[in-house]
């Protein structure tokens, strides 16, 4: 489940991989594709709460000391004009996409390659919006 995906696949995980169903007493074998993105724009919404959450009960139930390890910044391009995106911008690509819009991915890890924070940037700026300390 911690693998990246996108709603399709989380329903297909849910449906044949997961035992959430019986925890939650759902069935994601009939349950519209939509109530997914639904709650995937709703997660989205309350990404910095969750990851300081998850992050610091990470970091309680190992007792390890937080470290940055690995701080990760890649961009990915939009095929079309990606209109409904105010952070996707012309910009320099890696896949030399200067044709699609833009934004920058930006990732930090620590020592036990748990994920600290995640930011997504307007493709424009020369590095991603500044992370919050991960305590």
């Amino acid at each position: 489940m911690g693998a990246p995906g996108n709603e399709i696949a989380t329903w297909r995980w849910l449906r044949e991989r997961s035992a959430l169903g019986e925890f939650r007493d759902a069935d994601f074998e009939i349950m519209p594709q939509i109530q997914l993105y639904r709650t995937s724009d709703r997660l989205v919404r309350r990404c910095d709460k969750i990851e300081a959450a998850l992050f610091t009960n990470l970091k309680d139930l190992f007792g390890r000391p937080v470290t940055v390890m690995l701080y990760e910044v890649t961009n990915t391009y939009f095929e079309g004009t990606a209109a409904g995106n105010a952070k996707a911008a012309r910009g320099h690509s890696k896949e030399k996409r200067s044709d699609c819009p833009l934004v920058t991915l930006g990732l930090v890890l620590d020592t036990s390659d748990f994920m600290g924070r995640s930011r997504c940037s307007p493709a424009t700026q020369r590095k991603p919006a500044r992370f919050r300390p991960c305590t």
